[in-house]
């Protein structure tokens, strides 16, 4: 690419941007508001997912111990829970802590043990489940593996709740494919369709052009810019009109719930995923031109 055509590009860029400047507004504007609506989706996805998932480390499958288990199955017991693939980690709670733990927890009310003969409290083992875990199946199956072992009494993992939990992680995950699908392929038809009115805007001039042996893909390039320099503008507006949106939420919630500090964190966007979103705003202008010269070539 010699530096005469390279700056027919760039001022042909600037010409139809300036003589279609209400149009590339429009167009700017529109795109803005979809990626404003799909930055807040995916702020609200992204913080909703770390709630979530914060919550996932609090799962844990207790199991209960027979107080007649050998120390020889008791350690065959705890090998087996610490290879398992969807363990984290395994924590061993004897009697003696298992009724501190039961004390602690009665609080005030703890005199009513004092005249407790013994320890009716089992043994346990406290397994962490790891994040990567992503529905109930896994679980069941560790679960049913445990209950054979022996010197197990019984099991705890709070089986509907985890149930429920599984389900709007699935029902998130799906929302969110149909969510950015949709404004996909909206962005896309807004882009597309402005750059077929600014070729038909132009449509005498071009032909002029065609006629003296300028091939369509050259005089075209010009308006490929023109998509990919609307999808930039739009994705760098877009990004902060969605960080002014946060900074905001941030300060009302300070504001308004001071009791949530330190419960409520919101988090925005890493710089990776900011510069994804950039991109993926520079390449829906990109798209949505290639769409609307295919549709022109063929017309």
């Amino acid at each position: 690419m010699n530096i005469t055509y390279l700056y027919y590009l760039l001022k042909s860029t600037y010409q139809n941007i300036r003589q279609h400047l209400v149009i590339n507004l429009i167009s700017i504007f529109t795109i803005t508001f979809s990626l404003v609506i799909f930055g807040l989706y995916s702020f609200g996805y992204l913080n909703l997912k770390k709630t979530l998932d914060d919550w996932r480390t609090d799962f844990q499958v207790i199991v209960y111990l027979q107080d007649s288990i050998s120390q020889t199955q008791l350690k065959s017991l705890k090998h087996f829970c610490k290879s398992h693939p969807v363990v984290s980690r395994v924590v061993y709670v004897d009697k003696n802590k298992a009724m501190q733990h039961f004390r602690q927890s009665l609080g005030k009310d703890s005199t009513l043990l004092q005249g407790l003969k013994g320890n009716p409290l089992p043994a346990s083992l406290e397994l962490q489940l790891k994040s990567e875990v992503q529905g109930m199946q896994a679980v069941e199956s560790l679960v049913g593996r445990i209950r054979q072992q022996p010197g197990v009494d019984e099991l705890q993992y709070g089986q509907q709740w985890l149930n429920h939990f599984f389900s709007i992680m699935r029902l998130l995950h799906i929302f969110g494919l149909g969510v950015t699908g949709f404004l996909f392929f909206v962005t896309i038809f807004i882009v597309s369709n402005t750059i077929k009115l600014s070729f038909y805007s132009r449509r005498d001039a071009i032909d002029i052009m065609e006629l003296v042996g300028a091939t369509r893909f050259y005089i075209a390039i010009p308006y490929l810019l023109e998509g990919l320099f609307q999808g930039l503008i739009a994705s760098l507006l877009s990004v902060a009109a969605v960080y002014g949106i946060y900074y905001y939420l941030v300060a009302w919630l300070q504001r308004s719930f001071p009791f949530l500090q330190g419960m409520v964190s919101l988090t925005f966007f890493t710089p990776r995923m900011l510069g994804g979103f950039i991109i993926l705003g520079v390449l829906l202008g990109g798209l949505g031109f290639l769409v609307s010269f295919k549709w022109i070539r063929g017309n």
